[in-house]
């Protein structure tokens, strides 16, 4: 039984509950009108991109989101576009 309870406190958290945490999240976004895909770009609020610990990070999974919804097609660059000012961030 301690050799169970070593073997669960070893076990990292799955990749497929992490991407749907990360699915949840953007569509929660999408539904508040705070991001919106079109035209292999993403109209987002500017503050949400600077907010937590890792821009980079928050870049990558929503890039990796719109490729898993088909928003773009993988190799594809996504363009990231302020929604006030439809200024291009990145």
């Amino acid at each position: 039984m301690s050799s169970l309870k070593k073997l669960k406190a070893k076990q990292k958290k799955k990749p497929v509950s992490n991407a749907l945490k990360l699915v949840l999240f953007f569509n929660k976004l999408e539904k508040q009108n705070l991001i919106e895909f079109k035209n292999n770009a993403v109209y987002i609020y500017r503050v949400l991109l600077t907010l937590g610990d890792k821009p980079q990070l928050f870049e990558q999974n929503l890039y990796s989101y719109a490729v898993s919804t088909g928003f773009i097609k993988r190799g594809d660059q996504l363009k990231i576009i302020d929604i006030e000012t439809d200024a291009v961030i990145k």
